[in-house]
C-alpha cells in the first residue's frame, strides 16, 4: 500500500459509542493540516459512531468495526497490528482517547519530544509540571492515586502517569508491542502490561504534561467495576514482571 500520508505518523483512535464526540476529534486532528493518517477501531458500537466516521471525505481515515466488545486496549493493538501490515513507512503510532480528553493539538508537542529526545515512549503525563485534571468527580481521584501509589511500588517508579492512554510509539517499541501474541490484558490494564514489555525491552521512556480536562458528552467507561479489576491487575502485571526477569536470567545463565 503507497503512503499518501505526510511525516509517517498514524493515529489510532478506539471508540465505543462516541457518536457526540468523534466527528469533533477528527475535525480537530484534520485541521492541523498534518494530512495524518487516521486509524478508528470501533469496538461493536450501538449509536451513530460509525456512521459518523463514514461519512468524512478524507482518505487517509480508515475505520475498522468488530462485531463485539473486546476491549479498548484490544482495539488500539488491532490498530496497531492493520497499520504496520499495510503502511511499512510508518515511524510514529498514536493512541488517543475519541471523547475529547486529550486535545489533538498537543499530537505535534509529543512527536518532537520524541525525536528530540530519541523516546521509544512518549507519555503525555497529567502528573507532570504543567500537567492537570479539570473536571474529576472526588471519587476518581481517590482510586487514581490509590492504584498510582501501587503502579509505583510494583510497577516503576521512574514515570508518574502509569494509566494515561495518550501515547506517541517509535517503530522499535511498534515491534515489540506488537510481538506480544499472549497478551494477558484486552481491557483497560494493556497499557501497564505494555509498560512492563517495553521496559524489558530497554525501550527509552518521557512523559510531556497533559491537562486532562475530564469528557463533557457521553458516558465514560471507566466505572467501579473496572476500577476494582485494575487494582488486582496491577499485582499480576508486578507477577508479569517478575516473570519477564526470571526468563532473562535463565537466558543469560544458558
Amino acid at each position: 500500500m503507497i503512503n499518501t500520508f505526510d511525516n509517517n505518523v498514524c493515529i489510532i483512535l478506539p471508540t465505543y459509542n462516541e457518536e457526540e464526540n468523534i466527528k469533533y476529534l477528527i475535525d480537530r486532528i484534520i485541521s492541523l493540516n498534518k494530512n495524518y493518517l487516521i486509524i478508528v477501531v470501533d469496538d461493536s458500537t450501538t449509536d451513530k459512531t460509525k456512521v459518523i466516521v463514514e461519512s468524512f471525505d478524507y482518505s487517509n481515515l480508515i475505520i475498522i468495526s468488530r462485531n463485539k466488545k473486546l476491549g479498548r486496549y484490544s482495539a488500539v493493538i488491532k490498530g496497531i497490528e492493520y497499520c504496520i501490515s499495510n503502511y511499512h513507512g510508518i515511524e510514529y503510532i498514536i493512541e488517543m482517547d475519541a471523547d475529547l480528553s486529550h486535545p489533538p493539538e498537543l499530537i505535534t508537542n509529543l512527536l518532537e519530544q520524541a525525536k528530540k529526545t530519541k523516546s521509544d515512549v512518549v507519555i503525555a503525563s497529567r502528573h507532570k509540571k504543567g500537567g492537570a485534571f479539570v473536571g474529576w468527580p472526588l471519587t476518581r481521584y481517590i482510586t487514581h492515586y490509590g492504584a498510582l501509589i501501587l503502579c509505583t511500588i510494583f510497577i516503576t517508579s521512574k514515570l508518574s502517569d502509569h494509566f494515561s492512554a495518550f501515547r506517541v510509539y517509535s517503530k522499535k517499541s511498534i515491534k515489540i508491542i506488537n510481538s506480544n501474541k499472549k497478551r494477558k490484558f484486552k481491557g483497560f490494564w494493556g497499557f501497564g502490561e505494555t509498560i512492563i514489555d517495553l521496559q524489558n525491552a530497554n525501550c527509552k521512556f518521557s512523559e510531556y504534561p497533559l491537562v486532562f480536562i475530564n469528557r463533557n458528552r457521553g458516558q465514560s467507561s471507566v466505572n467501579f467495576k473496572i476500577i476494582i479489576f485494575t487494582f488486582f491487575e496491577i499485582l499480576y502485571v508486578f507477577y508479569y514482571k517478575i516473570k519477564l526477569h526470571i526468563l532473562n536470567f535463565k537466558k543469560k545463565l544458558n
